[in-house]
């Protein structure tokens, strides 16, 4: 054990290390703590010293600490590690633990010296939330949306759908009524959505107004036919419900469940064509994929470049 002098001057060591400082023995418990620590801990002294750590924090968390504990115990190598850790108000914080082992008195302890990361952690995750999240909606945006699809195709399940939807003379309301209501109008929009869906879904918007969902474990294909219904009749009820004296409505292209096992570019590219197909037969309504639409398409393409080589 530590005698008095050893305690009072470790203490005073410890007070002028400034990061929060623990000391702990081979039973893992808490001999001593700086200032700074209680801080972070949100808890007295006299709080950290007597309990065990089971007490303190979250079974995840003191099974972390005593491994890293043991192995320096162990190895006598110095252990760096980062640690989460939920202070007395549930707030989880990230630390940086440095821990050594000391000998006093032929006496094994480990100290540990800690610094708070939290707010680079949670800076890092506003970062990739704002790189993967559209800014006006919150929804996800292309790129989260790609990796969504390419996860539910690995799963080679066969019960996915995907849908791209195109609102009808949105350009008209940016340019009548202003940016300010268009954007409100996205909004309403991509709240109605997610109404539509399930939490397991994904909706995205992946443009100005352009906008993708992907139903997975999908057992009956009628209920993508319903929400299309659905998404239309909504999409033409947006202006009256603001106000507004303007037309819009929604195209969507589908690609329904069991359309063969396909990656994730073709699952796009397919839908895209289903998409043209719905525009092309007027708008305001969906359009499942079949391979004939991609025969039309084709036709199309050849009669415009014949087209334009005419008038040459």
């Amino acid at each position: 054990m530590m005698s008095a002098s050893d305690l009072i001057d470790l203490q005073v060591f410890i007070e002028l290390v400034p990061n929060p400082v623990i000391v702990k023995n081979r039973d893992h418990r808490l001999i001593m703590v700086n200032n700074l620590a209680c801080e972070l801990f949100q808890r007295s002294r006299e709080v950290l010293i007597a309990q065990r750590a089971e007490d303190l924090f979250t079974p995840d968390e003191v099974r972390a600490f005593h491994e890293a504990d043991d192995r320096v115990f162990s190895t006598e190598a110095i252990d760096e590690s980062e640690e989460p850790l939920t202070d007395a108000y549930g707030n989880v914080r990230y630390l940086i633990t440095r821990k050594q082992r000391i000998i006093v008195n032929d006496i094994d302890y480990l100290i540990a010296v800690l610094t708070d990361v939290t707010a680079y952690r949670e800076a890092e995750e506003h970062a990739r939330n704002l790189s993967l999240h559209d800014p006006l909606t919150g929804l996800p945006n292309r790129i989260l949306f790609w990796n969504r699809i390419e996860d539910a195709v690995s799963r080679r399940s066969g019960s996915n759908a995907l849908m791209l939807i195109d609102l009808d003379n949105f350009k008209a309301i940016n340019d009548n009524y202003g940016h300010a209501t268009g954007d409100n109008l996205i909004i309403d929009f991509s709240d109605r959505l997610l109404a539509l869906t399930r939490p397991t879904d994904t909706v995205a918007r992946i443009g100005g107004d352009e906008f993708a969902i992907l139903l997975t474990d999908i057992s009956d294909s009628s209920v993508v036919g319903s929400i299309c219904e659905q998404i239309i009749h909504e999409a033409s009820d947006l202006p009256s419900l603001m106000g507004k004296d303007a037309h819009i409505g929604a195209s969507i292209g589908v690609v329904p469940p069991g359309c063969g096992l396909v990656d994730q570019a073709e699952m796009l590219r397919r839908a895209d064509v289903a998409l043209y197909q719905a525009k092309r037969d007027g708008r305001g309504c969906w359009r499942a994929y079949t391979e004939e639409f991609d025969h039309a398409l084709l036709n199309h393409r050849s009669e415009s470049a014949a087209t334009i080589l005419a008038g040459e």
